[in-house]
């Protein structure tokens, strides 16, 4: 793997960490999506999911289209925007050939506002929550609406196609959770080492700055001697021109 976060991220080794970690996040998440998109493939077409073979293949090669563009220095902001809109297309597209409302991909819908809030933030997340929220009212609109809905699978494997699905969203959901968890506690392991670090250089500087203190005061005693000795010798001086 550090060759492989060698390739992909020589552009964010030098920048601050917390850049660094960003961008790692995002190339694992494009990783991870290319490699259940592959799986899924073979899925879909074990049970005859034409539109599903043909939308997650397309996910395999636009998410490794993306992680070159991390590579290439593209902002990350573009970057997890293009795999934020990707990812939403590809589950409306594969929702409106499974059944609508009652597919079995629709709950992939809210997979999209935790991606947002890990590569772009909250103001990012809430927005998609919202484009979510109101997709999934207007298959309920269409679902009514709609006297003829298809399931474009082999429905023989209904059962094992949901099975999967919602394996495969608990299963991508707890890997990204373990990553963003292991970037979160490296994140806090280079502040703390950079905490002790500043209270060592405090207490080096407190510690130096009391003998400077102390040789002030040595200073000043001196000071005040060698004062004390000149006025002393001023006295005897005159002492001895008055005699």
């Amino acid at each position: 793997m550090k060759k492989f976060y060698n390739f992909f991220l020589f552009r964010y080794q030098h920048q601050d960490y917390v850049v660094f970690s960003q961008a790692r996040l995002t190339l694992n998440y494009c990783l991870i999506t290319a490699i259940f998109s592959l799986l899924y493939v073979f899925i879909a077409n074990f049970i005859d999911f034409r539109e599903s073979v043909i939308t997650m293949s397309s996910l395999v090669i636009l998410f490794g289209c993306f992680a070159f563009l991390i590579r290439y220095g593209v902002p990350l902001k573009i970057v997890s925007f293009l795999i934020l809109s990707v990812s939403f297309i590809a589950a409306i597209i594969l929702v409106s050939f499974s059944g609508m409302i009652y597919s079995s991909i629709l709950p992939w819908l809210s997979f999209i506002p935790l991606i947002a809030i890990l590569l772009q933030g909250k103001t990012a997340a809430y927005s998609w929550l919202f484009v979510c929220f109101f997709a999934v009212f207007a298959f309920a609109y269409l679902h009514e609406t709609t006297s003829n809905i298809e399931k474009h699978y082999n429905k023989d494997y209904e059962v094992w196609f949901y099975a999967g699905v919602y394996y495969g969203l608990t299963g991508i959901i707890l890997l990204l959770s373990m990553i963003f968890q292991k970037a979160k506690d490296n994140v806090l392991k280079t502040l703390e080492e950079k905490n002790q670090l500043i209270t060592t250089i405090n207490h080096e500087l407190k510690t130096k700055n009391d003998e400077i203190i102390t040789q002030n005061t040595e200073l000043n005693q001196q000071k005040e001697e060698i004062k004390a000795q000149g006025e002393f010798i001023e006295i005897k001086n005159r002492e001895l021109l008055i005699v």
